[in-house]
């Protein structure tokens, strides 16, 4: 900006001489230019809502914002399990004892081939011993099977001798099949010499049965038969009689009457495998399922119960039962987990989900088969296969296999630190001045890697400071030191971050870390040593005596005085400078017409309590007469700081105020 219009003074002095050829008459003047008037306040540091001034006066950044909240617990989940399939064979099948069926009655007569016919009813005084000829007995057919494929049971096969007087022994007994295609034939002994089977008594034989029978069987019958040695009255119609009882059957395939059989099907699916995002002790499921398709290869009505012992609904295991027709073979269900609880009932980690499918068939008297009867095979099966969505968890008591992260949003200030002096960025060095880090309600321990971005501007310059810091369960304020960033003078700061969840924790969906970002520091810095200029390039109008006067070399006496105020802790050096060419002045050149020291203010504890003064007085040289011939001239006030072994801190009245002026005692010439 121009100065206002010099003033000139004029004092007027001598006497007044008549010669004797009359000159002009000739008057010593002294003339006046001010040549630089500025004062720099601090308090001119524009203030807002982060640069402040507390009320010792000492300018302060202060600024506090909140963090968006994080929800730490809002990305728990178990990654979609792979399909596990598993089945079951029906393995052994039991079914109902058959029962007793029984020959006719075999007679003596048939026994005897009808060699005693035309001796019925006369008693003979013995009968010797007379081998039976081999007879063949049809069974009454057994009812509540068509065949069995037997692995153990038992037929019980006795003889009941209601011959009067005949004792029988050795006797021979065939239990075979009367099917061709299914041939059986198993043998038993009866009686010895020794111990024949008496009148009236009978006999039982165990006999083991394996493998397929019928049916309908058939005995055959040899041996031998006396009297004892006894008289005897021939009765040719006497009989006796074949029974067979079966019973403790264990088959593995039967066309039968099958009662209710019971088997089991167990699975698991590994949740220790790679790719799971943690392991569970107990968690919560908030959304997501379990898929289980059941494929019954059973030819027969049942009931199978599903029981998950790990997923508990109200404190009980997960139950629910499907029902197959023997014609409906699939049937699928889909479990809604949500509000559901994953628990190891046995305590611990949670290695596996296990499935319990227990199978009941349902008798085939009773079920929706027409018919009494079914074809069964040990090796009719169960077949399930099951899978999950992903789950979602709104709790997690166990350990993160994959860490957990979670974005801070970047939060942006603007900073008014460019409004500083001109130059202060060249010998400013802040002191340490931290950023606080307050958090609250940090569920687990967890890392947050922290970014804090300092940007100027207008001029391109940023500075960056990455930390990685641990932090701990609970309310905590983490200090970051900022001043490195500050001390590029930033327009711009900017802080973000992630935080990383990892290890053993217990968390919810409900769990969210909130938390601010706050500065509050003195500006406080320390002086590396430089230049800063107070004040712009001034323009300084010549009025015309000034400028004729030097130009005519009407000059006595050529000087630069003036006072420098100063009212800040620094120390340093002031210079003046002139040019009649501004952009050389800008361009850090001009003509230096005074340098002096900037003096001190006089302090008390530390503090201020009157600033320091200074003369200027210099006595110019002919070598800036230049300076002063043109109709303009520009000038300019530059301050080089001192280095400062302490830091220092800026209050909003603090100044300095540097004013000079020309001072020209010359003679004025009127012509």
């Amino acid at each position: 900006m121009n100065l206002r219009a010099a003033s000139v003074g004029l004092l007027l002095s001598a006497a007044c001489s008549l010669p004797e050829e009359p000159e002009p008459p000739r008057w010593d003047t002294l003339l006046s230019v001010p040549l630089v008037d500025y004062t720099y306040r601090f308090s001119d540091i524009p203030k807002d809502s982060i640069l402040t001034v507390d009320s010792l006066g000492v300018y302060r950044l202060r600024y506090s914002e909140e963090l968006a909240p994080v929800g730490v617990g809002g990305k728990l989940k178990l990654s979609p399990l792979e399909p596990v399939t598993f089945s079951e064979r029906m393995g052994e099948i039991h079914i109902d004892s058959p029962g007793t069926q029984s020959t006719p009655p075999i007679t003596f007569d048939e026994l005897t081939g009808g060699r005693f016919r035309d001796m019925h009813g006369k008693t003979l005084p013995a009968i010797p011993p007379f081998d039976i000829p081999t007879l063949e007995k049809d069974l009454g057919r057994f009812e509540n099977f068509l065949y069995v494929d037997i692995k153990d049971g038992y037929a019980d096969i006795t003889i009941e001798n209601n011959i009067g007087g005949i004792y029988l022994y050795s006797i021979s007994i065939t239990l075979k099949s009367t099917d061709p295609d299914v041939p059986f034939e198993r043998t038993v002994v009866f009686g010895s010499e020794a111990e024949p089977i008496p009148p009236g008594g009978s006999s039982t034989r165990r006999l083991l049965l394996v493998g397929r029978i019928p049916n309908a069987l058939k005995v055959s019958l040899s041996g031998k038969l006396d009297s004892g040695g006894k008289p005897v009255k021939v009765d040719i119609n006497s009989s006796c009689v074949i029974k067979v009882h079966i019973s403790d059957l264990t088959v593995t395939g039967a066309g039968a009457k099958i009662p209710e059989q019971r088997f089991s099907v167990h699975g698991a699916t590994d949740l220790t495998t790679p790719g799971l995002e943690a392991r569970v002790e107990e968690a919560c499921i908030k959304e997501g399922g379990l898929h289980l398709f059941v494929d019954s290869r059973l030819p027969l009505d049942s009931d199978v119960e599903v029981v998950i012992p790990a997923v508990r609904r109200d404190g009980r295991p997960f139950s629910d039962t499907l029902h197959f027709r023997y014609n409906k073979l699939q049937n699928y269900i889909f479990i809604d987990l949500s509000g559901a609880v994953l628990r190891n009932p046995s305590g611990g980690f949670l290695d596996s989900l296990e499935y319990e499918l227990s199978v009941r068939t349902l008798d085939t008297e009773e079920d929706s088969r027409p018919g009494d009867f079914a074809e069964v095979r040990a090796e009719d099966y169960i077949e399930a296969e099951a899978w999950t969505d992903t789950l979602k968890l709104s709790y997690l008591r166990g350990r993160l296999l994959k860490p957990q992260e979670f974005e801070i949003e970047r939060i942006e200030v603007e900073l008014p630190l460019e409004d500083m002096p001109e130059g202060t960025t060249d010998w400013v060095a802040f002191r340490s001045t931290f950023l606080k880090l307050g958090l609250r309600g940090v569920p687990v321990g967890m890392e947050l890697d922290a970014h804090i971005l300092a940007r100027r501007t207008e001029v391109g310059t940023e500075e960056r400071l990455d930390t990685l810091i641990t932090l701990r369960r609970g309310d905590q304020t983490i200090s970051i030191d900022v001043a490195r960033l500050l001390n590029i003078f930033p327009t711009e700061l900017s802080f973000w971050g992630r935080t990383t969840v990892r290890g053993d924790v217990e968390l919810s969906d409900a769990d969210t870390l909130r938390g601010d970002i706050s500065i509050d520091a003195p500006l406080s810095f320390k002086v590396r040593g430089g230049e800063v200029e107070v004040g712009e390039i001034e323009s300084v109008e010549l009025p015309d005596e000034v400028r004729d006067a030097f130009r005519e070399g009407r000059i006595h006496v050529f000087s630069l005085l003036g006072e420098v105020v100063n009212r800040n802790p620094l120390s340093g050096s002031v210079y003046i400078l002139a040019d009649i060419d501004s952009s050389s002045l800008a361009e850090g050149g001009g003509d230096t017409l005074a340098a002096f020291t900037l003096p001190q203010p006089t302090f008390r504890s530390g503090e201020i309590v009157s600033p320091g003064f200074g003369r200027i007085s210099v006595v110019l040289d002919t070598t800036k007469f230049y300076l002063f011939r043109g109709d303009k001239m520009f000038s300019k006030v530059v301050l080089y700081l001192d280095p400062t072994e302490d830091f220092v801190s800026v209050r909003a009245d603090d100044y300095v105020t540097v004013r000079a002026r020309v001072e020209v005692r010359g003679r004025i010439k009127f012509e």
